[in-house]
């Protein structure tokens, strides 16, 4: 039925608007008015009283770009151009150009009229400054003309001139300027007719205006008013703005009744306001009609006209009027496109059955037909225009819309609220609730039955007053509450709702219920409350529910933020919901600051990628985990997965991202990959083979170098291989199974990995050669220590084998040649030194023969340390030399250098210039090396130096600490040929009997003192060597100054002195027994002789001796023969133990060593001075006499060496250090099996040939540990000389495959 009505209502206005077309079509068909041709226009013949108006448009004379005087009004209008009138000029062509918007001219007409009296003449707003004169005459003004923006004042005025002073014909002249409107010109049209004509029309547009005017004005206000009481509804506030904005443009349009009020505003705040009130009425209209009719008028189109209207509006108050005018076509467009679209919803709303619907759509309608009807008879209807009367209806349309609609809500409000009231009853009864109706004026307190069931109260019962029946607990708050509410006077003669409260009320067996309690006070007009009514509702089912759940929500929220794993609910916009404590440890905020943001207010640009992971979460929908993703963050590496949460329908929550930092386990992962590659590498570039036994599958697998050794291709199948101890030799087998077998039975503490001892032997390859193989394994065990898997490295060392037994070899030779050289010259030198000693001791000498003595004495002593010195340098490179550090006078040796060298100086002319200072200058060293170290030094800068030039040696305290430094500067440069191999063996220049090694061997022999040297050369500075020896000990006495009191003694120990003693001298050089027995005076000593160990032993049969002087290297018998058979006769015939003194040419400490423990009691190094003759007899005699003999002191520590330390080591030594690296780890094998086997005298004589040769090749750090071993070894724990030993032994492994790889040892 509503369908039908609305049906009929649209066929009616379509019938109406077609009526009105019809009309406007009847109308067109009158005769039309006369129009100008060539600037004259002919109304002779036109009756203006039974004809109307005249609109004087068609062909107007322009004179561009001049504005005449009035004198110049009469000219000829035929003879300028022609423009039509209405229209702007925009575009117009005049000449050859065409013409702009801004500009200015002069417009004529020539108008052949009868009679002008009684006639008028109406001027229209032009949209620009114009002037207007009749024959010659100003009749009119509109603003200001001119013939530049700064000069021109448009102004928005229309205007009725009379013309009854002027004559026929009417020559018309209007100066027309524009600079502020989008079209230039005179772009309305001029209307002539009679006075009264004119005058009656404007008053019936003035109040057609007023009425349109006022009638919106006033739907307006109501419509604001009535959206003021229902706030709910928005579409009276957008219809009352709708309304005032469309009163804002008919005010000023038409007649334009608002433009005395804005015209002192001036042009531009005129045509502003005109199109705001254009732009908002689009808007204003689409979003009421939005709110009336939601489901037609999409979200969509009513925001993008309500956006269009509002930047619009904005743009026209920003830009200037020239800009904003620009913009009228756009305006129209969108009219047209809104109102278009308007009537098609519309038209839907009446076919939908819309309340109001067909209203608005006849009004919108009749408003289209009218305007259309206007645009139809723009050029003949002009008194009779219908568009201010659509406008009119158009405007009333939607008022009473909304007056219905008020209407019908007010009869809807009184209805509401008579049911509310029965409602509230119903409810009251329905919902159980207890009241409490307090009259505060009567004083009087009721309670409902319900409420004295709350509390399970009697319908007798008296009860207390409220405030005791409230629970001590909530007591104080309620009344605090309460009391505050009932002060507050806010508001006055209306009902004021209270603030609800959930308390609990102790009920008369004094348990307590918990209640919700809502109330309403009635107040008067100074706002104090007349009557109070409270409902009371028992929620204490409710409240236990409550609690239960909130116990379980705890639990849960424990639960999520006690998981490892940083928890965050997203929802599709990608805010945080939820977030676990260990997500809050992960990106350092709080969650009360994180819940609601978006994760791009956390991340930034970051968070598109974490989003669009979300997004796809999301779109695989819930029950599927995402894989895996791993991402930084602020320096940290997490590992995310995704899950999509629902709810208990089914739809979709958000993306639950699990984020788990895998920083440490992703760089251990790094570290590990690295470590993996650096081992490739480290297998590549070591050429070492590899072999890892699986112990609990018992699999072996091989390397592809192993295989290789082998003579197999790299890609063999081991699988099938036989054991390794199949291939071995039959010689190696045996103890190389017994070693492995040891090796993995042996228990260490669990999961540690315990290195095995190296082993070496042969295998066999393919082709049935042997090879050498050093083998070193590790062994990984459990908890119990077995051997689950052991790794073995093996190297080829078949080169080094054949090599060190080459260097065995040349050892053995050296050590032979030694031998001899030591027995066989040193023997005559110690004659040659001794006999000129006892002539000078004898005093029965003249002082030139004293002094000749002397210098053959200082020559023999020359030549034998001339051949230790040779031999001694072999050990210093092989690393065999063994460092014996006593308190060295370096001073006075360099005063010994100086006088051997001054003959030689003095040949040269050169002056050798010693600063030494006061202070002594002791160093720990050995006297005879720092003397060759010196005389080298000495005599090359005293051969370098030209004539007349000095050598200064300054002797000094060392730049570091416990060093003493000794700076030896000559003017002469080394050749830049050899400065970077100064110090290398062979290296020599400019010298003709130059063998390149003294100062190799002056380093060398610094070295092996724990000291250095370095060299400074210029050819201006000329050359400085520096050397540093360490300082001695605080409180040792020189050598050199014992000796010297020795010898201070006035006479020879006087014979009383010597006890009573048999002698014995043993030894196969007649020389050696004559001069050794003239240092044994006879008496009181009884001296026997035998020139070898068999004829001793008769003697001492016949005649048991007390002393024995015995030689070490006799024919028949040698001294070590001798002394063990010597000491089993002193036990079988039970003789008093004899002193058995060795004297040798050998000052190794391995054969004083082995001399001690065979049997003899002292050793003493040839050649020996009467006063160690002596003192040794006298110690015998009377031990108490001088003292037992102290050991000597230990070197002083030098600054710690570490591991890591790097060792420089000499180009020389370079083709020696494979084979010396290569033996050291069996001695360090050694050291360890005599620390398990407790032979702590091994050990140390282990360690203190590691010391010394370890030093001398620079590993300092190794010397250090060996030193340390040496001196702890009779004291120390096993325990801990075992780990020192094994850190010694690891480290040198180290060493070994570093040298292997070719890369620098490091120590």
């Amino acid at each position: 039925m509503k369908r039908s009505v609305c049906a009929v209502q649209t066929g009616f206005l379509a019938v109406l608007a077609a009526l009105v077309l019809v009309g406007c079509g009847a109308r067109r068909a009158d005769t039309a008015p006369p129009q100008a041709v060539a600037g004259v226009i002919d109304l002779s013949q036109w009756d203006f009283a039974r004809e109307g108006l005249v609109a004087l448009d068609g062909q107007w004379a322009l004179d561009w770009q001049r504005l005449d005087l009035p004198s110049d009004s009469t000219a000829d209008s035929r003879a300028s151009p022609w423009i039509q009138v209405p229209g702007p000029w925009n575009g117009a062509v005049l000449g050859a150009s065409a013409l702009g918007r801004h500009g200015y001219g002069t417009y004529r007409l020539t108008v052949n009229c009868q009679d002008a009296s009684g006639l008028a003449l109406s001027l229209p707003m032009q949209h620009s400054a114009a002037r207007v004169y009749v024959n010659g005459v100003l009749m009119a003004q509109q603003g200001v003309p001119g013939a530049s923006a700064a000069t021109t004042q448009p102004s928005p005025v229309q205007q009725v001139v009379e013309l009854s002073k002027s004559t026929c014909p009417l020559r018309i002249a209007a100066q027309v300027a524009n600079f502020d409107h989008r079209r230039g010109g005179m772009i309305r049209s001029m209307e002539l007719g009679t006075q009264q004509q004119l005058h009656e029309r404007r008053e019936l547009q003035l109040a057609r205006d007023l009425f349109a005017l006022g009638s919106m004005a006033i739907m307006s206000l109501l419509s604001l008013l009535f959206y003021a009481s229902r706030r709910r509804e928005r579409s009276p506030l957008y219809f009352g703005l709708f309304g005032l904005s469309f009163a804002l443009y008919v005010g000023l349009s038409g007649e334009r009744i608002l433009q005395p009020l804005v015209a002192p505003w001036g042009w531009d705040v005129y045509l502003k306001l005109v199109f705001l009130s254009l732009y908002m009425n689009i808007t204003l209209f689409t979003l009421f009609l939005r709110a009336l009719y939601p489901r037609e008028f999409g979200p969509r189109v009513a925001r993008g006209v309500a956006g269009f209207g509002i930047c619009s509006a904005v743009l026209v108050l920003l830009l200037p009027v020239a800009v904003s005018s620009l913009a009228i076509p756009v305006l129209q467009i969108a009219s047209v496109l809104t109102a278009a679209y308007t009537m098609v919803m519309l038209l839907r709303a009446v076919r939908a059955g819309r309340d109001g619907a067909a209203i608005l759509f006849s009004g919108l309608l009749v408003l289209v037909v009218v305007i259309t009807h206007d645009s139809l008879q723009v050029a003949h209807l002009r008194a009779q225009a219908l568009s201010p009367y659509g406008i009119l209806l158009f405007v009333l349309a939607p008022g009473i819309l909304l007056a219905r609609r008020f209407a019908r809500a007010l009869s809807a409000e009184e209805l509401r609220a008579i049911e509310q009231s029965e409602r509230v009853n119903l409810l009251v009864r329905s919902t159980r609730a207890g009241l409490l109706d307090w009259d505060v004026v009567a004083g009087t307190l009721v309670y409902s039955e319900r409420f004295r069931e709350i509390i399970q109260a009697s319908p007798q019962a008296v009860l207390p007053s409220f405030y005791d029946m409230l629970h001590p607990e909530d007591r104080e708050n309620v009344r605090t509450r309460f009391t505050a509410q009932l002060r507050d006077r806010s508001v006055r003669s209306a009902v004021r709702a209270h603030e609800a409260l959930e308390y609990r009320l102790l009920r008369t067996d004094g348990e307590a219920v918990w209640v919700h309690a809502e109330g309403i006070g009635v107040c008067d007009a100074t706002g104090r409350t007349l009557r109070f009514i409270c409902s009371f509702i028992d929620i204490s089912e409710r409240k236990r529910q409550e609690i239960e759940l909130s116990n379980q929500v705890k639990f849960i929220n424990d639960l999520f933020d006690s998981v490892p794993l940083g928890l965050a609910l997203r929802d599709a916009e990608g805010r945080h919901l939820v977030v676990n404590r260990t997500w809050e440890a992960y990106l350092g905020l709080r969650r009360e600051d994180i819940i609601g943001t978006s994760l791009r207010d956390v991340a930034g640009r970051a968070a598109e990628s974490t989003l669009a992971l979300d997004s796809k979460a999301l779109a695989q929908g819930p029950g599927h985990v995402s894989e895996p993703q791993d991402y930084d963050f602020r320096g940290r590496r997490y590992m995310q997965t995704r899950t999509v949460m629902v709810d208990a329908e089914g739809r979709q929550i958000g993306v639950l991202v699990a984020s788990l930092d895998i920083t440490e386990k992703f760089a251990t992962e790094q570290a590990l990959a690295t470590e993996r590659e650096r081992l490739r590498l480290l297998v590549r570039s070591t050429r070492a083979g590899f072999g890892d036994w699986d112990a609990v599958k018992d699999v072996v697998t091989y390397s592809d170098r192993f295989k290789v050794m082998l003579g197999y291709p790299a890609d063999a199948d081991t699988t099938n291989w036989p054991s390794i101890f199949e291939l071995m030799h039959p010689d190696d087998k045996a103890r190389a199974h017994d070693e492995f077998r040891a090796m993995i039975r042996r228990k260490s503490e669990p999961g540690e990995q315990e290195p095995g001892r190296p082993m070496s032997y042969r295998l066999r390859r393919t082709d049935g050669h042997y090879i050498w193989i050093h083998a070193e394994g590790i062994a990984q065990v459990d908890e119990q220590g077995r051997t689950l898997r052991f790794i073995t490295s093996y190297y080829d060392v078949t080169q080094y084998r054949a090599q060190e037994e080459a260097l065995k070899e040349n050892v053995r030779l050296r050590e032979e040649v030694e031998r001899i050289s030591r027995h066989d010259l040193k023997t005559p030198l110690n004659s040659i030194i001794a006999v000129p000693r006892l002539l000078r001791e004898e005093r029965q000498l003249s002082a030139d023969e004293d002094a000749l003595l002397g210098v053959v004495e200082r020559a023999g002593y020359r030549i034998l340390s001339m051949v230790n010195l040779s031999l001694d340098l072999y050990k210093m490179e092989s690393g065999t030399y063994i460092f014996r550090p006593d308190a060295v006078d370096l001073a006075g040796l360099l005063g010994k250098v100086i006088q051997d060298l001054d003959s030689h100086a003095a040949s040269r002319g050169v002056t050798l210039d010693l600063q030494s200072g006061d202070a002594p200058a002791h160093v720990w060293a050995e006297e005879l090396l720092c003397y060759s170290l010196l005389a080298n030094l000495v005599k090359n800068a005293l051969e370098a130096s030209s004539h007349g030039g000095t050598v200064r040696m300054t002797l000094a305290g060392g730049s570091l600490p416990q060093t003493v430094e000794l700076q030896i500067h000559n003017q002469g440069a080394v050749p830049a040929s050899i400065r970077n191999q100064f110090f290398e063996k062979y290296a020599t220049a400019g010298k003709a009997s130059g063998t390149g090694l003294g100062t190799y061997s002056a380093r060398l022999m610094a070295r092996v003192q724990d000291g250095d040297i370095e060299m400074e050369t210029s050819e201006a500075a000329g050359t400085t060597l520096t050397v540093r020896l360490r300082a001695a000990p605080a409180g040792t006495v020189p050598a050199s100054a014992r000796h010297a009191a020795e010898r201070r003694r006035a006479d020879p120990l006087p014979l009383a002195q010597l006890p009573a003693l048999r002698v014995l001298l043993v030894d196969d050089d007649e020389y050696n027994l004559l001069i050794v027995q003239r240092f044994l005076p006879s008496p009181p000593l009884r001296v026997e002789t035998a020139i070898n160990g068999l004829i001793a032993l008769d003697v001492a049969q016949a005649r048991w001796p007390q002393v024995i002087f015995m030689d070490l290297d006799m024919p028949v018998m040698g001294g070590l023969e001798a002394v063990a058979h010597l000491r089993a006769l002193e036990q079988r015939h039970q003789h008093p133990r004899c002193l058995i003194v060795a004297l040798s040419s050998h000052d190794d400490e391995a054969t004083q060593q082995r001399c001690l423990r065979a049997g003899f009691d002292r050793y003493l190094t040839k050649p020996v001075t009467r006063d160690v003759i002596h003192d040794t007899l006298l110690w015998h005699a009377d031990p108490a006499q001088r003292g037992a003999v102290m050991p000597p002191l230990s070197p002083p520590g030098k600054a710690e060496a570490g591991p890591e330390d790097v060792v420089v080591i000499d180009a020389d030594l370079q083709p020696l250090l494979g084979g010396f690296l290569a033996s050291r780890p069996a001695l360090c094998a050694d050291l360890c099996l005599a620390l398990e086997s407790d032979d702590r005298e091994t050990a140390r004589s282990i360690a203190h040939q590691l010391a010394g040769s370890l030093a001398l090749y620079g590993f300092q750090w190794a010397a250090q540990s060996s030193r340390a071993i040496e001196a702890q070894a009779p004291t120390a724990s096993l325990v801990d000389l075992a780990d020192q030993a094994q850190a010694l032994r690891t480290h040198l492994a180290g060493v070994v495959t570093s040298v292997a790889s070719g890369d620098s040892p490091g120590n």
